[in-house]
């Protein structure tokens, strides 16, 4: 899953999430942060990217536990 976000010409985040479901548990999910490069965020700039990371994991957990 690749997720590029531009807020604005001030604010920018670029980020790679690699998710790899573990074949013996589902829902478990190990994630690895690639990059993150962000200018002028400001704390809730950074805690709504945090909590759309982590409501698409939990999506695709549910999904694959189906």
């Amino acid at each position: 899953m690749q997720v590029n976000c531009f807020f604005n010409s001030e604010i920018f985040y670029s980020f790679v999430i690699k998710i790899t479901m573990l074949r013996q548990c589902k829902n478990i999910a190990r994630i690895r942060l690639k990059s993150f490069k962000f200018t002028h965020a400001t704390n809730i700039d950074l805690q709504n990217i945090t909590l759309a990371i982590f409501q698409k994991l939990d999506h695709l957990t549910r999904k694959n536990t189906k």
